[in-house]
């Protein structure tokens, strides 16, 4: 059992990010939870608990929803266990675990996914390359695991000296950019300098300027690459914006506690409200493609004040050796769940969760 004490969480921090097979890494984080509960007593109390709160509104707004649906209660119950248990195991993970080989072992897994993004735009495997994701429409979800990995690529090759790191280093935003995501490019625009400035990074002095310098002519090649293929950003910004602002109209419907959870079931709100024509009819989407317009519209301000409190405590625990690159990743996503909605992905919320228990501090037992 020692050795799958060990073996497990590197298998757990390789597969999530593996696309459509990152459910293996779901499946080995329920079997970690199985096989080592005991392990979820170290982890920092704080963080295991500030999911709670999302959990109880998440269960009880969708109860409580004009239009109550099994599917969506089954789903919602998914989601708040997510908050809780998925939330605890990877935290418990990184506690008991080097923390250097879970962040290996997630980056090389992104990596694997980067070239698979890569390979599918290189022989035109889909319209829009989404690598192991196998479906153009979700082309976002690669580019949100990979904006997650970049900076511990970064921080493994400046901070770590993993020579390795560097294929990594250049393979990730390639993919992001072939993968035609710009809620990926922006997320990558803004994890970078988070980590670029922070104090316990590696990089200081004329290499940060140059640094900055990077970026710009980084996102500049970028942005460029991508116009012609998806028009210009304004323009897909416009459209997000529209999204948001009839989703924000149903939510001051239902302020309190909101419509409950409805990715993928948004008809019945649209039903009972005279809204939503631009997006039913023109877009028919599952969602509104923004994780904070989301949160409103299903769990009203009750549930935007319980996910800002989960936010909250995992960047209060971001005191470990890797929280320059965690705090960057995480403010990565962040920014790409802005314009494009996967938070309801299980491997997705599970790597955020590892990705943050990373860059918590290290215990004796665990080193890295």
């Amino acid at each position: 059992m020692a050795r799958a004490r060990r073996f497990l969480p590197m298998v757990i921090a390789f597969t999530l990010p593996l696309g459509f097979l990152g459910m293996l890494g779901v499946a080995a984080a329920a079997l970690y939870l199985v096989l080592f509960p005991r392990t979820l007593a170290q982890a920092p109390r704080p963080a295991v608990l500030a999911g709670v709160p999302l959990a109880l509104v998440t269960l009880v707004s969708t109860a409580l929803a004009p239009t109550p649906n099994v599917g969506a209660l089954l789903s919602a119950a998914g989601m708040a266990v997510l908050y809780t248990a998925g939330l605890a195991v990877m935290l418990a993970v990184a506690t008991v675990g080097a923390r250097d080989g879970l962040a290996s072992a997630f980056v090389l897994g992104a990596t694997v996914l980067a070239g698979s993004v890569l390979l599918d735009a290189l022989l035109g495997w889909h319209r829009i390359p989404a690598g192991l994701f196998d479906s153009p429409d979700l082309h976002n979800w690669s580019a949100a695991l990979m904006v997650l990995a970049w900076p511990l690529s970064l921080h493994l090759l400046l901070a770590k000296r993993k020579v390795w790191a560097g294929l990594s280093l250049l393979l990730l935003p390639s993919a992001v950019v072939a993968s035609l995501s710009w809620s990926g490019l922006l997320g990558l625009t803004i994890a970078f300098p988070v980590y670029l400035l922070h104090p316990k990074g590696p990089i200081r002095g004329l290499v940060r300027a140059v640094g900055v310098l990077l970026l710009l002519a980084g996102a500049t090649v970028g942005f460029v690459k991508l116009e012609p293929r998806l028009g210009l950003l304004g323009d897909v910004l416009s459209g997000r914006a529209r999204i948001a602002a009839e989703g924000l109209e149903l939510a001051k419907l239902r302020p309190v506690l909101g419509w409950g959870y409805s990715v993928g079931r948004l008809e019945p709100a649209f039903a009972r409200e005279p809204l939503g024509r631009y997006y039913v009819d023109d877009l028919a989407l599952p969602h509104f493609h923004d994780l904070y317009v989301q949160t409103l519209f299903e769990t009203g301000v009750v549930g935007f004040a319980a996910l800002a409190l989960l936010l909250a405590a995992l960047v209060a625990v971001q005191t470990g050796s890797w929280s320059a690159a965690t705090l960057g990743a995480m403010a990565g996503l962040l920014t790409a769940l802005g314009l494009d909605y996967s938070w309801h992905v299980a491997s997705i919320l599970l790597s955020f969760f590892l990705v943050a228990a990373i860059g918590t501090q290290a215990t004796k037992e665990s080193s890295g």
